[in-house]
């Protein structure tokens, strides 16, 4: 059997009931050797007090290994979210762009449709036509008695009760063309 001592104090730890050694010297009296142990057990228990809660500080502050994943994985997402994000704003922005550039060619194909219409419009001389009808086709303009009107219900159709009639002539469109 070892017999476990203190060096700082004047108990002595074992299998035997623990005997009380007073520990002061001739010159100090029993009761202010009494007061210097109390004040050393105090400093003892506050010195072990403080070393407990240091213990439990470094235990909170570290970090277990599931939240430690778990945070990870929380990170891993967001900054997948993220990378998302950026290239959805990439791909809208161009868009943007491409439609941009599209409204672009319809005003420009607009414009040189609305030139070309122009154009035709003036290269076509009505008064040219009038000259060739009435010269080389011999047209004249219709009477009052050969203009025949007709009124039209508020239908959107029209019932055709007789064949149109087939002439031997050839149209005037045919006339004008052919030549």
């Amino acid at each position: 059997m070892t017999d476990n001592t203190k060096t700082n104090s004047t108990y002595m730890y074992g299998a035997a009931a623990p005997v009380y050694v007073p520990d002061y010297e001739g010159g100090s009296t029993f009761e202010e050797a009494l007061r210097e142990r109390r004040r050393k057990m105090e400093q003892e228990e506050r010195r072990r007090e403080l070393r407990r809660q240091r213990r439990a500080l470094e235990r909170e502050k570290r970090i277990s290994r599931g939240s430690l994943v778990a945070m990870c994985f929380a990170t891993i997402m967001i900054l997948g979210l993220c990378a998302t994000y950026i290239g959805l704003q990439s791909r809208l922005n161009e868009n943007k762009n491409q439609i941009a550039e599209l409204k672009g060619k319809v005003i420009n194909l607009t414009q040189e449709n609305d030139a070309q219409q122009k154009r035709i419009e003036t290269s076509v001389d009505l008064n040219e036509i009038r000259k060739t009808a009435r010269k080389k086709l011999h047209m004249v303009y219709p009477k009052e008695s050969q203009i025949v009107y007709y009124h039209i219900d508020n239908t959107d159709y029209m019932e055709q009760y007789k064949d149109i009639p087939s002439g031997t002539e050839t149209s005037i469109l045919g006339l004008l063309f052919s030549r």
